[in-house]
C-alpha cells in the first residue's frame, strides 16, 4: 500500500467525517490541521473564517504532526467557505510548500463553488491532483458518502506506490 497521509480541516465535522473514511480506505496516516484560536460554529466566528477565506489570509495552525515531506501522496481536505478553501487549509499549503510529492483533493460543501476551492489548493501545491471529490451536505445526510469515497479512492491507484520508498 501506498504511504499515504490525509490532512484536513473542519469546523463542523463534516470534513473530519469525510477524512476519517478516505485515511481508512487508504490506511493512511491522519493529521488534522488546527487552527490554535479554537474557533467554532458561532456567528461571529464564521463571518472572521469567511472574511479570511475571501481575502486569501491563512490561520495560526499548530504545528503538523507529520511531515508531508516523508509521504507518496498527500490527500488534502476543506471545507468552503465563501467559495474558497478554508483559511486554516491556506496556512498548512503556504507551510508546506513545494513539500508535497503527489495530492489528491476533496472538500465538503453546503452550497457551491466546491471546483473552485479545489483548483485554489491545487495552484498552491503546484501539483496537478490525482483524484478530486467534492461531498454536498445533502449527500452526507443522504448517506451518499461512501460510496463517493469508494470511487475516490479508486481513481487514486494506489498499486502504483506500492513497494516505493517515502523517502
Amino acid at each position: 500500500m501506498a504511504h499515504v497521509l490525509v490532512v484536513y480541516y473542519s469546523l463542523t465535522g463534516h470534513t473530519r467525517q469525510v477524512a476519517r473514511l478516505i485515511a481508512d480506505s487508504c490506511e493512511a496516516d491522519i493529521d488534522p490541521i488546527v487552527d490554535v484560536a479554537g474557533r467554532q460554529f458561532k456567528p461571529w466566528d464564521m463571518f472572521w473564517l469567511g472574511m479570511q477565506a475571501i481575502l486569501h489570509r491563512g490561520d495560526v495552525i499548530r504545528e503538523a504532526i507529520f511531515d508531508p515531506r516523508d509521504y507518496d501522496l498527500v490527500i488534502i481536505g476543506t471545507p468552503v467557505w465563501a467559495g474558497r478553501m478554508a483559511s486554516p487549509v491556506l496556512s498548512y499549503l503556504k507551510q508546506h510548500q513545494g513539500q508535497l510529492k503527489q495530492v489528491a483533493l476533496f472538500c465538503t460543501e453546503g452550497g457551491s463553488n466546491g471546483e473552485r476551492a479545489l483548483a485554489q489548493i491545487a495552484e498552491l501545491t503546484g501539483v496537478s491532483p490525482k483524484a478530486q471529490l467534492i461531498v454536498t451536505e445533502p449527500e452526507l445526510a443522504a448517506g451518499a458518502m461512501p460510496d463517493k469515497v469508494t470511487s475516490f479512492v479508486a481513481a487514486l491507484d494506489l498499486k502504483k506506490f506500492a513497494g516505493r520508498s517515502a523517502a
